[in-house]
This record gives C-alpha cells, sequence and structure tokens, in this order.
C-alpha cells in the first residue's frame, strides 16, 4: 500500500502509482493499492491526474473523527520512537566506528612515514659508504 500524504506536485512517480493502484491490476506479480489524503484544495490536481490515466481514481470516504484519533496515536507513538532513539544514542556506533577507522588510518600513515624515513636512512647510509670507498 503507498500513503500519499502530501502529493502537491503532478509527479510522474505518483502518477504511476495512481493509475496503476485505481484498478485492482497486477505488476510483477503483485497488487497493491495508492492512498491519497486530500483536501478542498486538492481536487483540481486530482481531476489533472485523472485525466493524465484517463480513468477516475476511487474515492473513499472517511469520518474525520477516526482519522483524527489515529492521527493522534501515530504522533504519539512516533513522538515516543523519537524520544527512544536519543535516548539509545542511535547512530552512536556508527560515529565510534568512524572514530576507529580514522585512528587506523593515522597508524597506518604513521607506520609508511616511520618506514620511509628508516628506507630514506638506509639510502643515506649506503651512499656516504659508497662515496667513502
Amino acid at each position: 500500500m503507498i500513503d500519499n500524504k502530501e502529493e502537491t506536485q503532478l509527479r510522474k512517480d505518483f502518477v504511476e502509482s495512481s493509475s496503476f493502484d485505481s484498478l485492482p491490476i497486477k505488476k510483477n506479480g503483485r497488487s497493491g493499492t495508492a492512498i491519497t489524503f486530500v483536501t478542498q484544495y486538492d481536487v483540481k490536481l486530482m481531476h489533472k491526474i485523472e485525466d493524465r490515466i484517463n480513468k477516475p481514481l476511487i474515492e473513499y470516504h472517511i469520518k474525520e473523527k477516526e482519522v483524527l484519533k489515529l492521527l493522534v496515536e501515530v504522533s504519539m507513538t512516533r513522538s515516543q520512537v523519537e524520544i527512544h532513539i536519543d535516548e539509545e544514542d542511535f547512530g552512536e556506533a556508527e560515529k565510534i566506528n568512524k572514530r576507529k577507522h580514522r585512528l587506523l588510518e593515522q597508524e597506518i600513515l604513521a607506520e609508511n612515514n616511520s618506514l620511509e624515513k628508516k628506507n630514506e636512512k638506509k639510502k643515506k647510509k649506503k651512499k656516504r659508504l659508497n662515496s667513502e670507498k
């Protein structure tokens, strides 16, 4: 099911999902439904979509009280999840891993630099020994 809450433009992907799901048609072996919540300001847009897909969209009437009750529940749940994510330091492990990766890179660079310095010292020593001969 596709839930389009804030569809304000006549986008191609929206029109495709509306045309596909406005009738019980299967696509790639799967079926579904696209639901778009519209206001009185979106009616013209819906008519444009119907004109573009050459078929009427199905209109479902719902009771506003039921929607508002569910909206409150969804909003509360979303707030609880956001608080939980903040409390759990969501993404902290990723930050730690990035820091570890940077430290490892720095260690590798430091090792490479020390190896280069050792090689330079060896070359200088060889040159000095060759020039003394």
